[in-house]
């Protein structure tokens, strides 16, 4: 049985989700290295918005904050309050981190 390229990148995606919602996030990262996923994110239809929302996750708690702005330019589909809120989020990750002057240019997007 043959599987499509959107039924694949659904099945990715669910699985990107579900393992950024369960907090393993090293197999999340290895997923996100081997697949797409910050393309598949991008498409603007459910399985990407959910997608969009692990992947900020993810950079929150596993990743480095201060590449947010760049990741929410791919992302264009969220919405405003989304953008800002992993914004400030950001920031504040940075701020517990001991990057205040990274912080403040993340805030200053």
């Amino acid at each position: 049985m043959e599987v499509s390229p959107e039924r694949r990148r659904q099945i990715t995606l669910g699985a990107f989700v579900t393992l950024v919602n369960r907090a393993r996030y090293d197999e999340a990262v290895t997923l996100a290295e081997s697949a797409p996923i910050v393309d598949w994110a991008a498409t603007d239809d459910a399985d990407g918005h959910d997608a969009a929302i692990a992947l900020i996750a993810l950079t929150l708690v596993a990743g480095d904050p201060a590449v947010l702005p760049t990741l929410l330019d791919g992302l264009p589909h969220l919405d405003h309050a989304a953008s800002s809120d992993a914004l400030v989020q950001g920031a504040l990750r940075l701020l517990h981190l001991n990057r205040p002057d990274e912080a403040i240019r993340l805030i200053a997007q």
